[in-house]
Formats: structure tokens, C-alpha cells, sequence
């Protein structure tokens, strides 16, 4: 099997560690207009949008698909 060339690897990691600050930033911000929420429930609202971010990422990438070349 064939390494990943370095520059893939680099762009794959950049890639990850942006998705890590997209939901540490979330976060935060669902604790700033949920003040007093508890933990669980912070994380709730972050699951679900987690899951409305990959809903739409499903349909947008759908409607590549069907689009004329």
C-alpha cells in the first residue's frame, strides 16, 4: 500500500483541526446564549448541530452531484 504523500497528510490534519475548532467554538457559544445550561444540555444542542451541519453537507454535496457539468 502507498504512504499518503506529506503535503495530503498536512492538508488532511488541517482539515481536522479546523472541524475541532468549529465545534470548540459552537461550544462556547452555546453556553453564551444558554447561560446556566448545564453540561449535558450544552452538549445536546451541540450534537444536534453537529447533525443539522451534516444534513446539510449530505444535500450540498447531493446537488453537486446532480448538477450539469
Amino acid at each position: 500500500m502507498e504512504e499518503p504523500r506529506p503535503d495530503v497528510q498536512a492538508r488532511f490534519r488541517a482539515l481536522l483541526d479546523l472541524h475541532d475548532l468549529s465545534v470548540d467554538l459552537m461550544r462556547q457559544n452555546l453556553r453564551r446564549s444558554h447561560l446556566g445550561a448545564p453540561d449535558a444540555e450544552i452538549e445536546r444542542l451541540l450534537q444536534r448541530w453537529l447533525a443539522k451541519s451534516d444534513e446539510s453537507e449530505v444535500t450540498a454535496s447531493t446537488l453537486q452531484r446532480r448538477s450539469p457539468e
